[in-house]
């Protein structure tokens, strides 16, 4: 995500408001159906030990989609999403390793023991580093949100914050969702996320 100066007004008043119900609605029914595929996953990893592909697609597409419209949601670009799911590469490069990692590569292979005892509680505990950072994020992108109404344009300071906790999620959503047993840092870890 690189950081766009240039902001509209109208977009921020009017349009960003108005889209992001739109969006909101197909959010919630791929939420609902990754839901119920992470339900299933999780009894299917619990009896096997193996996680389905079948049921891990659905939850895949869910936050792949999240990760296509999170930045034009929390003000981050004025580009806008496409209402629908189209199939990305997501990688991530954590600044200063040079190395990028594909996410969301299907894993087969799932411990019993972490579903049942290790991930409730390392997602707990993640969660509230989770929500700490989402506090912050949102602050920032309330603030945006008036230095877009007040100027035109937005604030690269701001834009940090918002785009680290997006970050944040992206190496925390595959754990929580079941997709792999390893497991998000418990301090974020600046990355860049690039789509392909």
């Amino acid at each position: 995500m690189k950081f766009e100066k240039e902001a509209s007004r109208l977009e921020v008043l009017i349009i960003r408001p108005l889209f992001s119900i739109i969006i909101g609605i197909v959010v919630c029914i791929y939420g609902l159906i990754a839901s119920i595929c992470i339900s299933i996953q999780w009894l299917v990893v619990f009896i096997t030990g193996a996680r389905s592909e079948g049921l891990n697609n659905p939850i895949k597409t869910y936050i792949e989609y999240l990760i296509q419209v999170y930045p034009y949601m929390y003000n981050l670009t004025d580009e806008r999403p496409e209402l629908g799911h189209k199939n990305v590469k997501l990688f991530l490069e954590v600044l200063g390793s040079g190395n990028q990692e594909e996410i969301l590569k299907f894993e087969k292979e799932a411990s019993r023991l972490e579903v049942l005892i290790i991930r409730p509680i390392y997602s707990f505990i993640v969660m509230i580093v989770l929500g700490i950072y989402g506090l912050i994020a949102g602050i920032c992108v309330s603030i945006q949100w008036l230095v877009v109404f007040i100027t035109g344009t937005r604030s690269e300071g701001l834009n940090s914050p918002i785009k680290n906790f997006i970050g944040f999620i992206i190496q925390a959503y595959p754990y929580f969702y079941n997709l792999t047993d390893e497991r998000p840092e418990l301090i974020p870890e600046n990355v860049n996320i690039y789509v392909e």
